[in-house]
């Protein structure tokens, strides 16, 4: 068993790994909103860190705002982004092309840190997955976003 899942406590069973996340608001490149109507959000059902987030800061910063879409999936959120159906909070990794980041020139205040951790069971892994999970470990070193040295274990060890 192997996830890539939010963090809610630093002392997670079968957390390996963690790191921040900051969220950034996404909309389509050509999209313009009016603020009168409220912002329309694509976003996650409720429940979801994102979703608050997004809610939290618009209402701390006094911005309206409304629900336009709601999907569980990443793919669905980026569809409706892309589209101009709504900002929603992505990260860089899940920006697409014909997206563009809004920040607080444009209005947007900043969204809150989320941690993100790798989770999987030790004993449980096969090699292959021991693999897997020494790949993607590798790739997020290489993409600087594992350097939390709170929870490093750097290479599984079998025996």
């Amino acid at each position: 068993d192997l996830a890539v899942a939010m963090v809610n406590n630093e002392r997670a069973q079968y957390l390996s790994r963690s790191w921040i996340e900051r969220p950034i608001w996404a909309a389509a490149e050509s999209a313009s909103y009016d603020r009168a109507k409220g912002i329309p959000l694509a976003a996650h059902p409720e429940g979801c860190a994102y979703r608050a987030r997004m809610i939290q800061a618009l209402d701390e910063a006094n911005v309206r705002w409304r629900i336009a879409y709601t999907g569980s999936g990443i793919g669905g959120l980026q569809n409706a982004v892309v589209n101009g159906l709504g900002v929603s909070a992505l990260t860089r990794y899940t920006m697409l092309s014909g997206m563009r980041t809004l920040d607080e020139r444009d209005g947007f205040p900043p969204l809150a840190e989320i941690r993100v951790g790798l989770f999987y069971k030790h004993p449980r892994l096969s090699d292959a997955g021991i693999g897997l999970v020494n790949h993607i470990v590798a790739r997020l070193d290489e993409a600087g976003v594992s350097g939390d040295p709170i929870r490093r274990q750097m290479e599984l060890d079998r025996q």
